[in-house]
C-alpha cells in the first residue's frame, strides 16, 4: 500500500483538508438534513478513480444500493469495491464483492469478515486501501456505547498500522453530545456538517486547517 496522501474529493475545495495522511481516520457528523452518508460515499469512491481499493462496513443499508451509490460516484464497477453487509436482512445478490454477516451486533464476525478483505487487498496490489464504516448511530443504537468505542477502535488501528484512509458516519441528533465527543476522540479529524440554503457545508477539527465553515460540492 502507499504511504502517500489520500484526496479526498475534488468536491473539497479547502486544499488543506483535500489531502490527508495515509494512517487517516475521519468521523462525519452532522444532523438528519445533511446526507452524511453521501459525503463519506463521495470520499471513498474518490479513491477508486486513482486505483484504491474500497471497503464499506455497513449495519443500516443493504449492499445493493450501496453498490449502486457507490458506482454512481466512482463512475466504475470494478473488483476494487467490497462490501460488508451486517444489516443482518442477508443478501440475494451473486455479487462476490459482498460478504454477509449475520447482524449488526456480530462484531466478531465484522471483524474476521473486515481482516479477510484487506488480505484480498493486499495481494491485489492496490495503490492504497479506503475504509467506510457506515454507521457509528446505527450500531450506537443497537450495542453498548462502549463496545461500540472499542470496535471502531480496532478499525481505526488497523486504518493506522497499514497507511488506509478511515470514514465513519455519526448522526448528531440521534447520539447525545457526550457520546459524538466521546467517539470523535479515537478519530485524528472530526468533519462537521451543516445544512445552508446554497447547500451543505463543513468544518474539519483535528487536521492543519482551521475550524470556518466551507461550502462542500457534492
Amino acid at each position: 500500500m502507499s504511504d502517500a496522501a489520500y484526496d479526498l474529493s475534488p468536491s473539497v475545495p479547502t486544499d488543506g483538508v483535500r489531502h490527508v495522511p495515509a494512517g487517516t481516520s475521519l468521523l462525519i457528523a452532522g444532523p438528519p438534513d445533511v446526507d452524511k452518508r453521501e459525503v463519506a460515499l463521495e470520499f471513498l469512491a474518490a479513491g477508486q478513480r486513482r486505483a484504491d481499493g474500497v471497503i464499506v462496513v455497513s449495519v443500516d443499508l443493504g449492499a445493493r444500493p450501496l453498490v449502486a451509490a457507490d458506482e454512481s460516484a466512482g463512475d466504475t464497477d470494478d473488483q476494487r469495491l467490497r462490501i460488508i453487509d451486517a444489516t443482518g436482512f442477508g443478501t440475494d445478490d451473486d455479487d462476490d464483492r459482498v460478504v454477509a454477516v449475520d447482524a449488526p451486533t456480530d462484531l466478531a464476525g465484522i471483524g474476521s469478515a473486515f481482516g479477510r478483505q484487506i488480505e484480498r487487498y493486499v495481494t491485489m496490489g492496490t495503490d492504497g486501501l479506503r475504509v467506510g464504516h457506515l454507521s457509528a448511530t446505527a450500531m450506537l443504537e443497537r450495542m453498548d456505547h462502549g463496545a461500540v468505542y472499542k470496535f471502531l477502535r480496532t478499525i481505526i488501528d488497523r486504518v493506522d498500522r497499514g497507511g488506509y484512509l478511515g470514514v465513519s458516519t455519526i448522526d448528531t441528533a440521534t447520539c447525545h453530545e457526550q457520546t459524538v465527543a466521546m467517539l470523535a476522540d479515537a478519530f485524528d479529524a472530526l468533519v462537521e456538517l451543516r445544512p445552508t440554503r446554497e447547500g451543505p457545508e463543513f468544518r474539519v477539527s483535528g487536521l492543519d486547517a482551521g475550524l470556518s465553515w466551507t461550502s462542500l460540492t457534492i
